[in-house]
């Protein structure tokens, strides 16, 4: 079992030397720091194109405050009018992450690794 399949079945995983890991975490990191630094916060259409590369789904309505972070991207899902303010950081390893009609405030990290 690869490290990847471990973490998306929820065990215990290396995520540290495991390559194929390593490269989806810089790629995402990658989009998250064009999202929060490269573009403004008035190109709304850009950002948005910018998310729906990094996230697993999104509905059409969401809003994501920048600066946002997130490990790997895939995992997450946005419903419909999800919001998020600043600072937001999700650590979306072993599991989907689905967020629906959310309202996260400043400072929160949604941290999903263990599945129980």
């Amino acid at each position: 079992m690869t490290e990847k399949e471990k973490m998306l079945a929820g065990l215990i995983y290396d995520a540290n030397y495991d390559e194929e890991l390593l490269k989806e975490r810089v790629k995402a990191k990658d989009l998250c720091f064009e999202y929060n630094y490269s573009v403004k916060p008035s190109e709304i259409e850009k950002q948005n194109e910018i998310l729906k590369k990094l996230f697993g789904k999104t509905k059409e309505n969401f809003t994501v405050t920048a600066p946002f972070w997130c490990d790997y991207g895939y995992n997450i899902e946005l419903g419909e009018n999800f919001y998020s303010n600043h600072n937001v950081v999700i650590l979306d390893g072993a599991q989907e992450v689905l967020l629906l009609k959310i309202f996260l405030l400043e400072f929160w990290q949604l941290v999903f690794h263990v599945r129980l």
